[in-house]
């Protein structure tokens, strides 16, 4: 599992199992087909944990010295799965052109240097 930190909440991959690929087949095929993570986010400052699900891509470069990581979120955050699978089921073409070819409204959400 990864957790990653950035100001003020929590984020870590959300596991996908083999349930999901009846309960929520357009977040599985996804998931599978093009390797796209469910992202969990915590806000620890809330008083009760809010939780925000959304889909992501992770990206890195490489300058020769330093590899640069980072998570690319391809959705708004949802407050439950389920809303999450019916945007990725309406908009499954708009979340692969923003995969496949960028989208400057996108962020990555984490970023580490590894030597």
């Amino acid at each position: 599992m990864t957790i990653y930190n950035q100001q003020a909440h929590w984020q870590r991959e959300f596991p996908i199992t083999s349930e999901w690929q009846e309960k929520l087949p357009s977040l599985w095929q996804l998931h599978k087909s093009f390797s796209l993570k469910i992202i969990q986010c915590i806000d620890p400052l809330s008083t009760c944990g809010e939780r925000t699900f959304l889909l992501a891509h992770e990206t890195q470069c490489h300058n020769g010295v330093h590899t640069i990581r980072g998570l690319v979120y391809l959705t708004p955050a949802f407050s439950a799965v389920s809303q999450l699978e019916s945007h990725a089921r309406e908009y499954s073409v708009e979340i692969l052109h923003s995969h496949f070819y960028g989208d400057h409204d996108n962020h990555c959400s984490e970023i580490s240097i590894a030597g």
